[in-house]
């Protein structure tokens, strides 16, 4: 394999380990939380949500390791992160307050075939890069960027929604008439989690102020959707952008499994083949 295609098509192997990830877990997290703390949907309904996910995954990395064994690893990347960037804004654009498996299992399906279908060949990229003593570095560096990815995804992530929960539900307060007094308390219990139960226990006492208890609520629930849609956009247009890298970049080399016979019974012998366009001058 011609040298100057290594560092490119290794890099970039390793950069869609990380966005995968990133991409995913903003999934993951973010929708989990979104559906548990303002569709409040059950424990039971939060994982019936996310079946269809886990379907795809699943449908996907079975088909998808035959088809880079037979053509190597850039189209079915390319299309697996093209799928999970359209799966995660479609499932972005798709989410609301009222939503339910069947506004946002199909979008979920089509993220989850997406994610399935990139991560398969990313450790075949990485390792037909490189030459064949420097494979465990690949392989380390790619489950490396992997979980990076999932840890970067979190937090930046959760910082952004963070962000745009606290300065949106400032500025709905503030439309709807509550005291700047107030204010910073109604943020810190929506940030940390207390403002349901002491909402409840507020309105118990004093039901008069139950109305405004309601457009507090509201008020809540929509800055914490607008970070969620920012955060889910981010990540979604991260993994169209790695299908064009891995598109441009990423090339590996064909598997082929032989079936052989010897005296120790039936033996798979391994071959890689470089793709045309690396074998041309």
């Amino acid at each position: 394999m011609p040298t100057n295609s290594v560092m490119p098509a290794f890099a970039s192997s390793t950069i869609i380990a990380f966005t995968a990830y990133f991409g995913t877990f903003a999934i993951f997290f973010m929708v989990a939380l979104y559906l548990q703390v303002v569709v409040a949907v059950s424990p039971l309904g939060l994982a019936l949500d996310f079946v269809p996910l886990a379907i795809g995954m699943v449908a996907a990395s079975l088909v998808t390791g035959r088809w880079v064994a037979l053509w190597g690893p850039r189209i079915p990347m390319a299309t697996g992160c093209l799928l999970a960037g359209v799966g995660v804004l479609l499932t972005n654009s798709m989410i609301s307050p009222h939503v339910g498996i069947g506004q946002i299992g199909w979008t979920m399906f089509v993220a989850g075939v997406g994610v399935g279908m990139a991560m398969v060949p990313v450790t075949s990229a990485s390792l037909g890069s490189v030459p064949a003593e420097h494979s465990g570095m690949a392989a380390s560096t790619t489950n490396t960027f992997r979980e990076l990815g999932a840890v970067v995804g979190v937090a930046v992530l959760g910082s952004i929604v963070n962000g745009q929960l606290t300065v949106n539900l400032v500025r709905r307060l503030t439309a709807i008439g509550i005291p700047k007094a107030y204010q910073s308390l109604v943020v810190s219990a929506v940030t940390t989690g207390s403002y349901q139960s002491e909402s409840k226990s507020a309105t118990a006492k004093s039901p008069a102020i139950s109305h405004i208890v309601k457009e507090v609520t509201s008020a809540a629930y929509g800055a914490f959707g607008r970070g969620l849609h920012l955060s889910l956009n981010i990540a979604g247009i991260l993994l169209l952008a790695s299908a064009v890298l891995a598109l441009t970049t990423v090339y590996g080399r064909r598997i082929h499994l032989e079936r052989v016979n010897s005296k120790e019974g039936h033996l798979l012998h391994l071959s890689m083949e470089d793709p045309p366009e690396l074998l041309r001058p």
